[in-house]
């Protein structure tokens, strides 16, 4: 695997404008509320919405980085009362979304599938990877993080965690989605273009191309004077050659 075909300046540069905006967003109020009464400490937020934007234009691997550069700047500050335990299920959440709906989807844009199709299949597929995933965290983790007892836990499962989890996952990634239809060419030239091109070459002032002149002639001519240079080697190993002869014939 080529590293620099994975990341170059270009994807570097989204992904950190991606995840400044995603961090952005979590200081927005309206756009940070709670769902359910019994359960106010599950909050929808739409940081993941740049970070499922990331996934579909530059891959799962990218997605995931995102994913856990805002997760550990949202711990670290608006959620700080959360701490590792926040950083961990976030990581978990979002990172199961971005590592199956970006690997699916990229395997369904290699196959030339439908995008629509393929950004509503790896939409759902995410939605329930994140689903499941969470599910599994919090049986195991909260019980030991939030101090709760299990089956306190399991008396707001299914009428909270599930289908919090569920709505948020699901309309961050349509979002993200939707967003990707009109902007991924826009993300696709930014990501082809050369970084110096034959237009921004014939663009330079006169004095420049001067020089790249002159110095295209300077080669020329030195390597005319190696030529001549070697032709004259050749010439007087030729007279030294015919020099030892006579003198071997004498």
């Amino acid at each position: 695997m080529n590293v620099a075909k994975i990341f170059n300046t270009r994807k570097i540069t989204g992904m950190a404008i991606l995840s400044a905006l995603a961090i952005v967003l979590l200081y927005i109020p309206v756009l940070r509320f709670s769902i359910f009464p019994m359960a106010p400490f599950l909050e929808y937020d739409a940081c993941d919405i740049p970070i499922m934007f990331a996934t579909f234009s530059y891959g799962p691997i990218s997605g995931l980085i995102v994913t856990f550069i805002v997760s550990v700047i949202q711990g670290l500050t608006i959620s700080s009362q959360s701490s590792f335990y926040g950083i961990l299920m976030h990581i978990l959440a979002t990172g199961s979304f971005t590592l199956s709906a970006g690997f699916l989807f990229a395997f369904l844009k290699h196959k030339k599938f439908n995008q629509i199709a393929s950004l509503a299949i790896s939409t759902v597929v995410g939605s329930i990877c994140w689903l499941v995933v969470m599910i599994l965290a919090n049986m195991a983790i909260t019980p030991l993080f939030m101090k709760v007892p299990f089956s306190e836990l399991m008396k707001i499962m299914l009428p909270a965690i599930i289908p919090f989890n569920l709505i948020k996952a699901s309309v961050n990634g349509t979002i993200g989605a939707i967003l990707y239809i009109p902007l991924h060419k826009s993300v696709s030239r930014y990501l082809d273009k050369q970084v110096v091109t034959e237009a921004d070459l014939a663009m330079l002032p006169p004095v420049y191309q001067a020089n790249e002149n002159n110095a295209t002639q300077d080669n020329s001519e030195s390597n005319v004077v190696l030529d001549s240079s070697q032709n004259n080697a050749s010439i007087d190993s030729i007279d030294l050659d015919n020099k030892s002869n006579d003198d071997n014939s004498i």
